[in-house]
């Protein structure tokens, strides 16, 4: 439980250090493919332990934040619609257990 706390705070820490829409680019192409699918089966097992849900959650606030107007994609990328299903699964997966 408590790599899991640690993994979601570094990751958090690493978001917080973006602030344009390259190095944010670049986190998204790492997180995507393999790794954003996991954080709803996360949030499935781990629903009733508030600490790893609270790093979960605000790890996937400042992912999402578009602060600096780092969120932008081009018109033609689906990353939008692919961080927006992302993180609609955490919450929907969370909320379903609650």
């Amino acid at each position: 439980r408590m790599p899991l706390i640690g993994v979601f705070r570094d990751l958090r820490g690493i978001c917080m250090s973006l602030h344009n829409r390259r190095t944010f680019g670049m986190l998204f192409d790492i997180l995507e493919p393999q790794h954003l699918p996991l954080l709803p089966k996360v949030a499935d097992l781990w629903y009733d332990q508030p600490d790893v849900m609270i790093s979960l959650l605000r790890f996937m606030h400042e992912f999402c934040h578009n602060k600096a107007n780092r969120v932008n994609f081009d018109q033609s990328s689906p990353n939008g619609i692919l961080l927006f299903r992302a993180t609609s699964d955490v919450v929907c997966a969370f909320g379903r257990r609650t």
